[in-house]
């Protein structure tokens, strides 16, 4: 019931209100959803941002088709360029080629809210428009969510931006989701 009452208090509050994202981050993130991407090689999905709300702030992985990739933290904490390196360019491209499996789990969306703690959002741009699902973190690490293959790219990704050395202001794994 608490579990109820909480996507309620979501629903109604906009979702990531709770959060106090920094501007900048808000910002880039605006953008990002709101750019045209072009859509190449092969591919129906040219971005994918997947967000997971913690206890404290939001995390956003970014992927796109024309190179960038980054992890943007609502604190206002970023890692960028990682596209530049083999790894993550790979697991980023593989990510990409696996997200058109999951437009049909997704629905049309012309607002972008943040996810609710203990929950990731995925939204994916597509030629037409950015598509996006939310599922609770728990359901996506246990395999009991159709995007848990998605979920995996996109973590297998975030190995491989540890494995360059990237150090953030506040590295993913030490987030803690709110029970």
């Amino acid at each position: 019931m608490s579990d109820l009452l909480s996507q309620l208090t979501g629903f109604f509050s906009g979702g990531g209100a709770r959060y106090s994202p920094d501007e900048r981050y808000m910002g880039l993130r605006g953008m990002l959803l709101r750019t045209s991407w072009t859509v190449g090689d092969g591919l129906p999905v040219s971005a994918v941002l997947m967000e997971t709300g913690y206890s404290q702030e939001v995390v956003t992985l970014v992927v796109t088709l024309e190179g960038p990739v980054g992890l943007y933290y609502s604190s206002g904490a970023a890692v960028v360029g990682l596209g530049v390196h083999s790894g993550p360019r790979t697991a980023a491209r593989d990510l990409l080629q696996t997200a058109p499996d999951s437009l049909k789990f997704c629905t049309l969306n012309t607002a972008f809210p943040l996810p609710l703690r203990g929950s990731t959002r995925f939204y994916l741009v597509a030629p037409e428009g950015v598509l996006s699902v939310e599922a609770k973190l728990d359901d996506l690490e246990h395999g009991r969510h159709p995007m848990y293959p998605l979920f995996c790219k996109a973590h297998a990704l975030i190995g491989e931006i540890r494995a360059v050395g990237v150090a953030a202001e506040t590295p993913v794994e030490e987030h803690e989701v709110d029970a």
